[in-house]
């Protein structure tokens, strides 16, 4: 049976994506989802995770503090090589088809290309100032990165490596992600209180969606209909660049103390339809494929694991100083926290929720993506 890719996309949504929830940047190409389509529709449940191919893999870690990249072997836990990024190093992300990386460079207002086979930087593509978030395309044809003291949004061509468009959005933009179709992008604006909804296809902003004080980390489920936002509070003061948790002496001062509640957006009625108290300052969200959303708390040092479905905190992990970013293993059995204060990353095990491993890498490692 041969499938057009619309055919295969659609068919992904309705009968293996539905109940599968993915992080910002999806990793699975189209070509692996009609492959497991079929399988699923000879022999596998419904419920068969899709969205990530098994077995071990690479994680990136992004290093700001120290201008580098550590490359952590999933196999053996421990760093196979560091590569230098220069230019205080932020977002990442990883094409689907895993060859190449996008970091943005927050200090050179870039984002540095780096091919994966050779773990050469390639390339250093212009965007505005401060540049945060990277989300790129499945097809790995277009990025949108997020310009913190720009307040807009740069399309990039990665084929050509240059920009292509500039959106404004909200004020000091932190996060991105992208719909499955890869149609619209949600930008999250932490002084502007709000989410951003971009048309892809015509550089539109269709919708703003409140989003609660100091919105950061944002979500997508598969079904494309809520977005989790993490929220840092009340924002009074911040420093010139660095944005959330930014540059290492960059602190925001929060007007009524960190926020705890992790928002649920529903993207349809374009309103805030629940919240979660989890830890506080809950900056950054990762979606399972079993339902679970992992909350990483930056002020308290913990995970809050909550049920998608019954919208519920289920347990709390503790992992360390100021947890920044998140990623889920290829298998879905382990959750890797970055430790900004201890230059570290702590591996989870899902199924005992605890920490089994802790990896050193460079100095404040933030962002992750996993290949």
């Amino acid at each position: 049976m041969l499938l057009c890719r619309d055919a295969v996309e659609s068919l992904t949504r309705s009968i293996l994506l539905k109940p599968v929830f993915r992080e910002v940047c999806t990793r699975c190409s189209p070509g692996m989802l009609g492959l497991v389509i079929l399988l699923l529709l000879a022999c596998s449940p419904a419920s068969a995770p899709a969205s990530r191919p098994t077995g071990p893999g690479t994680l990136y870690v992004v290093n700001e503090a120290s201008n580098g990249v550590s490359v952590i072997d999933t196999a053996t836990n421990a760093v196979s090589t560091t590569l230098q990024v220069s230019g205080r190093p932020q977002g990442i992300a990883l094409t689907a088809n895993g060859k190449f990386l996008y970091i943005t460079q927050g200090e050179l207002g870039a984002v540095a290309v780096i091919e994966t086979g050779s773990n050469q930087v390639v390339a250093s593509i212009p965007v505005g100032r401060d540049p945060q978030a990277i989300a790129v395309s499945r097809d790995g044809s277009r990025g949108y990165v997020t310009n913190y003291e720009s307040n807009n949004l740069t399309v990039l061509d990665l084929v050509a490596r240059k920009a292509l468009a500039f959106i404004p959005v909200g004020a000091n933009p932190q996060a991105v992600a992208l719909s499955f179709r890869g149609d619209t992008a949600y930008v999250v604006n932490l002084r502007s209180n709000s989410v951003s909804v971009v048309e892809t296809a015509s550089g539109r902003v269709k919708d703003t969606i409140p989003a609660g004080e100091g919105p950061c980390g944002i979500a997508l489920t598969a079904d494309g209909n809520y977005a989790y936002v993490g929220g840092h509070g009340r924002v009074e003061g911040m420093a010139a660049s660095g944005g959330l948790g930014g540059a290492p002496g960059s602190e925001a001062t929060l007007g009524t103390g960190p926020n705890k509640d992790v928002r649920i957006l529903n993207l349809g009625t374009k309103k805030i339809d629940a919240a979660v108290s989890c830890g506080a300052m809950p900056i950054a969200v990762a979606l399972s494929s079993d339902a679970k959303a992992y909350v990483i708390n930056h002020g308290s040092g913990d995970i809050s694991v909550v049920d998608v479905n019954s919208r519920k905190v289920l347990d709390t992990i503790q992992v360390g100083k100021n947890p920044s970013g998140v990623a889920l293993s290829n298998d879905g059995r382990r959750i890797y926290v970055s430790l900004t204060d201890e230059n570290a990353v702590a591996v989870i095990d899902a199924g005992s929720r605890k920490v089994a491993a802790t990896i050193p890498v460079g100095e404040g490692p933030k962002g992750m993506a996993l290949r």
